[in-house]
């Protein structure tokens, strides 16, 4: 058989023969390796050679490499293998990798992305090894799909899609394998917690504890308990079937128990020793190792650490930089290389330890740093390892390094004072394992070391007064916030008022207002004792009269503080004022307040009324307060008509449909939500509502107030009006008006969904049989009249492609009507 050279962009030879399988092994290889262009190179020549009998698999996986080396062009392998086979489950899911990997798709892309992946999962069938494989191939976490550092909705919105489709199971085995992909949607978004009680909840349905999926699900269980360090728990929870993937997590959690265990060292050295070499280019087993050994063979941590620094296939699972991971392993490396500066080459190793020490603070601080700069270096350098590994999730190993390096860090200041920023972002991290204390203490050093150094320290004191006020420590940041505006320079002072207000504004609003609230709740009850005194009642009264004071007196001077800083900043500012007031708002449970919405108004003022965000927030917060919806549903036109507004109109249009709802103006709302689905015909929570408000027009159809028509029109048949509702109405209910089979074959999902809505209010109408506000009589006409439809429906099972959109007229009714046991209730 013949054999082909091809050379690739690094101008390495590839030599190999055409056997589809070898070159699909070589290809698999080279991908597990990172070396992307190399495993492009093969997955080609198996597209020239075959390009008939080529697996679809092979141009996913070309998207895949292309996904890594250009993001821009991975699209068109998607929509190659969707040519192919367009319910390719992997190929949807790199499509919806795409849509999320390329900054220039729009924003409400993401909702396509989230279908996608809903389709995805569905198609690759209930078969829990295909779900984990799909999820775990397809490198989510690499591109944010589930991931809190891109779009939290995203993963809020993925995971409320398997939530609901839990309602529609009908069978444990479904119920399953939704909650294991629930599990695993929170194992990849990294909350192990939530992860632990899906993954429980599995193994409660599954038919027996000898069921093969079971092993998988402990496993994950495993993972997850030591994520949060727990190793005793995580070894309880493997299963007891010996498998590959079994002794790999086994020697993970002993090589990190046995680092606090001697009892355990001996049979963790051997359990890593098997695994690696199963696994021979896993970092996490060379990086588990050389923790291990780093103290009982120094040499052999060193050798560990230089494997894990030649295979780091960390950066893919962590989301986390190749250079940053380089950078902790140079650490490692250098301070073990310490360790043997001894004898005659003591000098040579020291200053080889030192060089790798400085390379890994430099990539830390992202700017070179000079041999000459660091007098006595020593552990000191452990502040650039913690970021990975939080990022990795040995937090227990990040705290003990971040402990030394705060020990530690007086010299290291003192020697290359711009450190302290990166004290800054350990300190973030810090707030991202849910550990604000901490972080702000972090903070307090970073001041501490900027000040000694010279340095403004502006960045550590505004993040610490932020997080304070994020988390309810009011005095505290407050005090940072005067200290901070009592320092700061004439650049930065504005930023320094607008944290102070916004303090102030929240400390208003989470805990006086309460106070005030109480304290009139206090004196109503007081009142309505007959037995009180009037020196209790005077009491009562003057407590609530200083409360409230005290809450509008803040509210005044907060007012005050804006409105003076307001008068000072340009575009820019009011932006990061608009920003700051919404984290905050969004730390606690916010009740709005009429003064907040005030506030986002004279921001848009402010701003020449330009900065539109200002004004949609000023009409998100009024939509929340009583008697203010019409007053929103203006602001939200005004929104409308002016440019430069950053959310697409069929938001804005969605947004003044709610608005209209709450306003009682049930014409206008549905009119609007038409207009936004026409705009955005992919959008769910647009559909959701429109199905929602079709629900409420059908109940108030059948309680006889009103006779609701949906005109459907066809380009081959006309127009038909199809009556839903008005069923007081006999002669409006006759068989005849229902359309013939033919023409239902043509309906589209709107009628499917608003025939769904109508026969879900059953439940609601049953209950208002008992409250006499409703006759039974019209509860069975609702029966017969969805049965009609279902005995037109049932024949025409076919998928239907309508308006863009796919779906099984038959099937889809009955599921829905048949969720939870409504279809016994109905009769049918």
């Amino acid at each position: 058989m013949s054999h082909r050279h091809y050379v690739t962009r690094k101008g390495e030879i590839l030599r190999t023969n055409c056997d589809m399988q070898t070159l699909l092994q070589q290809a698999w290889a080279a991908y597990s390796n990172r070396q992307y262009s190399i495993s492009l190179s093969y997955l080609s020549q198996i597209l020239s050679n075959w390009p008939r009998s080529c697996p679809n698999a092979v141009r996913t996986a070309m998207g895949l490499c292309m996904l890594q080396l250009q993001p821009k062009d991975a699209v068109h392998f998607a929509d190659r293998a969707l040519e192919v086979q367009k319910d390719d489950p992997y190929a949807l899911m790199l499509k919806a990798l795409c849509i999320i990997a390329t900054p220039w798709y729009e924003p409400h892309s993401i909702s396509k992305a989230i279908s996608l992946v809903g389709a995805a999962i569905a198609g690759v069938g209930s078969d829990i090894s295909n779900i984990g494989k799909l999820l775990e191939t397809s490198m989510l976490t690499r591109w944010g799909i589930l991931s809190n550092s891109f779009d939290q909705n995203v993963a809020s919105s993925l995971l409320a899609m398997l939530k609901n489709a839990l309602g529609t199971t009908t069978n444990q085995d479904a119920d399953a394998y939704i909650h294991y992909v629930t599990g695993l949607a929170h194992h990849i978004a990294g909350r192990p917690q939530q992860a632990l009680t899906s993954y429980t909840l599995v193994a409660k349905k599954l038919p027996s504890p000898t069921d093969p999926r079971a092993a998988t699900v402990a496993v994950r269980m495993a993972q997850c308990y030591v994520i949060v360090g727990q190793y005793r728990q995580a070894l309880d929870a493997l299963p007891k079937e010996r498998t590959q993937e079994r002794g790999v997590v086994e020697a993970v959690i002993l090589g990190l128990l046995g680092r606090t265990d001697p009892t355990v060292r001996a049979r963790a050295k051997e359990a890593l020793d098997t695994a690696t070499h199963v696994q021979p280019r896993s970092t996490l087993l060379h990086l588990v190792q050389a923790t291990l050994l780093v103290e009982s063979d120094p040499k052999g941590a060193l050798e560990s650490y230089r494997l894990a620094l030649q295979t780091n296939d960390l950066t893919v699972k962590a989301g986390y930089t190749s250079a940053e991971f380089d950078a902790a392993t140079y650490h490692n490396i250098g301070c073990l290389e310490l360790h043997f500066a001894q004898g005659q080459n003591k000098r040579a190793a020291t200053d080889r330890a030192r060089a790798l020490l400085l390379r890994s603070l430099s990539v830390c601080l992202g700017q070179p740093i000079a041999m000459a700069d660091l007098a006595e270096i020593r552990l000191d350098a452990h502040l650039s390892t913690v970021p990975t590994y939080y990022a990795i999730g040995l937090s227990l190993e990040a705290d003990r390094r971040l402990k030394e390096a705060l020990g530690l860090y007086g010299a290291l200041f003192r020697a290359v004072p711009a450190l302290f920023e990166a004290l800054v972002r350990v300190a973030f991290i810090t707030l991202e394992t849910g550990q604000p204390r901490k972080a702000m203490d972090i903070l307090g050093h970073a001041a501490e070391c900027a000040r000694r150094a010279g340095r403004k320290a502006f960045l550590p004191m505004y993040c610490k007064a932020e997080i304070a006020g994020r988390n309810g420590l009011w005095e505290e940041a407050e005090t940072v916030a005067d200290d901070l505006l009592a320092e700061t320079d004439a650049e930065h002072r504005s930023h320094a008022m607008v944290l102070k207000g916004c303090i102030m504004y929240m400390r208003m609003s989470y805990q006086e207002f309460p106070e005030a609230l109480e304290a009139s709740a206090r004196h109503h009850r007081v009142q309505r004792q007959t037995t009180a005194d009037q020196a209790t009642l005077d009491i009562a009264a003057q407590q609530f009269r200083a409360a409230r004071a005290k809450a509008l007196a803040t509210a005044d001077q907060a007012t005050t503080q804006f409105r003076h800083v307001l008068e000072q900043l340009d575009k820019g500012h009011i932006a990061a004022a608009n920003g700051l007031i919404i984290d905050m708002m969004r730390a606690g449970n916010f009740a709005p307040q009429p003064r907040v919405a005030t506030l986002f108004g004279d921001l848009f003022e402010a701003s020449g009324s330009t900065f539109v965000d200002a004004l949609l927030n000023e009409a998100h917060t009024r939509l929340c307060l009583p008697h203010q919806a019409p007053r929103a549903l203006a602001l939200y036109r005004q929104a409308l008509a002016l440019s430069g507004c950053r959310v697409s109109r069929g938001t804005l249009l969605h947004w003044i449909a709610t608005a209209c709802y709450d306003s009682g103006d049930h014409s206008g709302c549905h009119a609007a939500l038409l207009d936004a689905l026409h705009l955005e015909p992919e959008n769910l929570n647009i559909q959701f509502d429109v199905c929602i408000n079709l629900m409420m027009l059908a109940k108030a159809a059948v309680r006889g107030l009103l006779r609701v028509e949906i005109r459907v029109e066809f380009a081959e048949v006309g127009a038909h009006t199809v009556p839903v509702g008005g069923f007081n109405d006999v002669e409006a209910n006759k068989a005849e008006e229902i359309p013939a089979p033919q023409d239902l074959f043509k309906l589209s999902s709107l009628l499917a969904h608003s025939l769904t809505m109508l026969a879900a209010i059953e439940a609601e109408v049953a209950l208002e049989i008992y409250t006499g506000a409703i006759s039974p009589d019209v509860i069975q006409r609702v029966r017969q009249q969805v049965g009609k439809f279902l005995a037109k429906l049932r024949p025409w099972s076919t998928r239907v492609e309508y308006g863009g959109r796919s779906f099984v007229p038959a099937v889809e009714l009955e599921r829905a009507i048949g969720k939870q046991g409504r279809m016994r209730r109905l009769g049918l």
